[in-house]
């Protein structure tokens, strides 16, 4: 078994962050742990990185964790400003130049601009396999898949996953993020028995890593494929445990997105008095704005 070291470094948790829905960085000298909230985050990525030397590996380890902040928390005004002199600049050190060419792609793709990712994203993909050729890692693998996932190859991702099987890792960790991407490419291909299942697996990986915060998303996803599936009772147990873990981990924002869910569920399974429960505690002012919706509609439809 090929070990990973645990606590990842910040070189390792950075290549993750994409995969993941938080920051956290280790290192003798370095910490950043982002959870949910935006200010607090980036204050504290904006802090450590100015106490280095602008252009070392810290330095700009430290700018990708930022950039990925920045699109994980939605803020994509703020993302272009910061990514646009780094994009097609030679200046930026070799191993960085595939995170900010798909750091750009998934900027591209959020605006509709296709085409255009497409061709950042195989920028990507083509220098992180370079680094794989001279050094391959987990979580430079990770990328790899991740891309391939964001360019809609999924026969190569699935081929390039029992590659990776074969090596037989021995890291929870790595193994949530590979079915969590195997579980997209199901759920893009409209695979909901195999979303399920793969939503499971990392379920199961997600349980040997100590990050209630994780534990939360990986149970949610979960409970979100199940209902997908026309399972709703089955989606309301992994969704309560997501809730639990979200509460564990004082993830505010991710909580009231799970009780959204559940309220959801209730209503599809005819317990108006639960839904309405939801209904009721919910936070507004940490629930993401693209979910406001949701639960006005949630409301509407335990009203009627």
């Amino acid at each position: 078994m090929t070990k990973i070291p645990t606590p990842l470094p910040i070189s390792a948790m950075v290549l993750l962050f994409s995969l993941s829905y938080s920051t956290p960085c280790h290192s003798d000298t370095l910490s950043v742990s982002c959870g949910e909230q935006p200010v607090s985050c980036l204050q504290s990525i904006n802090e450590q990185q100015q106490r280095l030397a602008s252009g070392t590996d810290g330095w700009w380890e430290l700018e990708i964790a930022k950039l990925n902040s920045l699109f994980k928390f939605q803020k994509i005004d703020d993302l272009y400003v910061a990514l646009r002199p780094w994009i097609n600049n030679p200046d930026v050190p070799p191993q960085y130049q595939p995170h900010i060419a798909l750091i750009y792609g998934k900027w591209l793709q959020r605006r509709q601009r296709l085409d255009e990712a497409n061709v950042a994203l195989e920028q990507a993909l083509e220098g992180f396999k370079a680094l794989e050729d001279k050094n391959a890692a987990a979580q430079l693998e990770l990328k790899i898949l991740n891309t391939l996932v964001l360019l809609n190859r999924f026969e190569q991702a699935k081929a390039y996953v029992e590659q990776l099987k074969q090596k037989a890792y021995d890291s929870p960790l790595f193994y949530r993020e590979v079915y969590a991407e195997l579980a997209h490419i199901a759920h893009k291909n409209d695979a909901r028995q195999a979303h399920v299942e793969y939503r499971r697996e990392s379920v199961r990986w997600a349980k040997q890593v100590p990050d209630e915060q994780q534990k939360a998303i990986a149970y949610n996803n979960y409970g979100v494929a199940l209902r997908l599936n026309g399972d709703y009772k089955q989606a309301e147990q992994p969704l309560l445990k997501a809730a639990e873990h979200a509460e564990q981990a004082h993830d505010l924002h991710q909580l009231q997105k799970i009780r959204l869910r559940l309220g959801e569920v209730y209503v599809l399974l005819d317990e108006p008095q639960k839904a309405q429960h939801y209904v009721d505690v919910i936070d507004l002012q940490h629930l993401n704005k693209s979910q406001v919706a949701h639960y006005r509609q949630l409301a509407r439809s335990v009203k009627m």
